[in-house]
């Protein structure tokens, strides 16, 4: 199966470097593991949405 890449836009960056910074290691590992889902199914809805949550 392909892997795909997955391109943060500035303003999401800021958001994620916010999380990162917090150190709560629940919501790094969260965001973690939904940017490795969106590389493996980028077209699965369920997580697109959770993706824009953030």
């Amino acid at each position: 199966m392909a892997k795909y890449s997955v391109v943060v836009q500035k303003n999401a960056q800021k958001h994620l470097q916010t999380h990162y910074k917090s150190g709560d290691k629940g919501s790094i590992k969260r965001i973690n593991q939904i940017f490795v889902e969106l590389a493996e199914h980028p077209r699965n809805r369920r997580w697109a949405a959770r993706a824009v949550e953030i």
